[in-house]
């Protein structure tokens, strides 16, 4: 899921992807000047997780304009 305050910014984000229990991987966002991913209130534009239940992770990007 991805949540855009300005009608003009294009967000980037990886595609959807499974991985198994145990496996890291890395979620990358682009496109914006902030970001927030929830779970886990990171606000870079990359975060690495591994999660060890199933987890939807959202970013919502926001520009400084």
């Amino acid at each position: 899921m991805v949540e855009v305050d300005n009608s003009s910014l294009l967000l980037n984000t990886s595609p959807d992807q499974i991985i198994c229990k145990g496996e890291t991987i890395t979620l990358t966002a682009s496109g914006a000047d902030s970001y927030e991913w929830i779970p886990g209130n990171e606000t870079t534009s990359s975060i690495t997780v591994q999660p060890s239940i199933t987890t939807t992770y959202t970013v919502i990007g926001r520009t400084n304009s």
